[in-house]
């Protein structure tokens, strides 16, 4: 199961399957490693979430400049529209000429869509067809969580937990607890008389938006690493622009707004934590 990326899948029981950051997307009869800070493609079935819309994926992989379609027929995978391909690359590409790919692009309700496939060599048969079209078959989509905190010094990560927990409880003494008022900033204006706390509460009388609501939205999002500052969501730092569809499509899922698409970025809430541990800012807009 991919809970951040959204679906299970089943997969033969004598298989072996990635762990970690890229569990439930690679299998193979044999045992693997996933190398470090790589594109690791040589298994003999993948599962993977695009980053793009349902028509932008299928047009990409049959795009007559990288790939001969042989196979291309519509199906239906779970009451959902797909298409199962077969596609020999023509080298123009990042696939050698002659390689060729078997497998499925499905959409879904919310969330990008998943792409199955294997692959065989120049030259080589696909083998295991069966197998791809019963991991596609049983393909069980359902709403993208948050990837789990992984990667951050444990002062952050233990703030970041005491941070989410008061928020989701909506635990107004817990929450100021965390903040020093010499430092924490919760506005581009003025402070105002009771601090961040009182500033929420009336962001939320003259919005309708209850900013501590929020605070536990964008701490469920993954996170940036920022000029030395661990910020939630993701989004901080991206350019006009930069976000794919996917990206978009975890704010919106979220209740958060992007106005990426709009060349402007990202202003909606955000929260910072200094590498010691220290809540140094939770703030929206510009």
């Amino acid at each position: 199961m991919d809970t951040a990326g959204g679906y299970d899948v089943q997969y033969p029981s004598d298989w072996h399957t990635s762990s970690g950051m890229a569990a439930c997307r690679y299998f193979d009869p044999e045992a693997f490693t996933v190398p470090a800070d790589s594109d690791f493609v040589d298994t003999a079935l993948r599962v993977d979430v695009a980053q793009q819309s349902f028509d932008d994926v299928l047009a990409g992989l049959i795009d007559r400049r990288f790939a001969e379609t042989e196979l291309r027929e519509q199906v239906t995978i779970g009451g959902k529209r797909a298409f199962r391909l077969e596609l020999v690359a023509t080298g123009e590409g990042l696939a050698d000429k002659g390689t060729r790919t078997y497998g499925y692009v499905i959409r879904r309700d919310s969330g990008a869509p998943v792409v199955v496939t294997t692959s065989a060599l120049p030259g080589e048969r696909i083998r295991y067809r069966d197998v791809v079209d019963h991991a596609a078959q049983t393909l069980r989509p359902f709403a993208p969580q948050a990837q789990a905190v992984s990667g951050l010094p444990p002062a952050v990560e233990q703030t970041h937990t005491a941070l989410l927990a008061a928020a989701e409880a909506h635990d107004e003494d817990a929450l100021r607890g965390l903040i020093d008022p010499q430092s924490f900033r919760y506005t581009f204006g003025e402070n105002v008389p009771g601090g961040a706390i009182e500033f929420w509460r009336n962001e939320k009388e003259r919005s309708g938006t209850d900013p501590v609501d929020a605070l536990a939205k964008v701490l469920r999002l993954p996170y940036v690493l920022s000029q030395g500052i661990y910020v939630w969501p993701f989004a901080y730092d991206k350019e006009p622009g930069e976000m794919s569809e996917y990206e978009r499509n975890l704010l919106r899922s979220a209740g958060l707004t992007s106005t990426d698409a709009d060349g402007v970025g990202y202003l909606g809430w955000r929260a910072g934590i200094r590498p010691d541990g220290r809540w140094v800012f939770f703030v929206a807009g510009d």
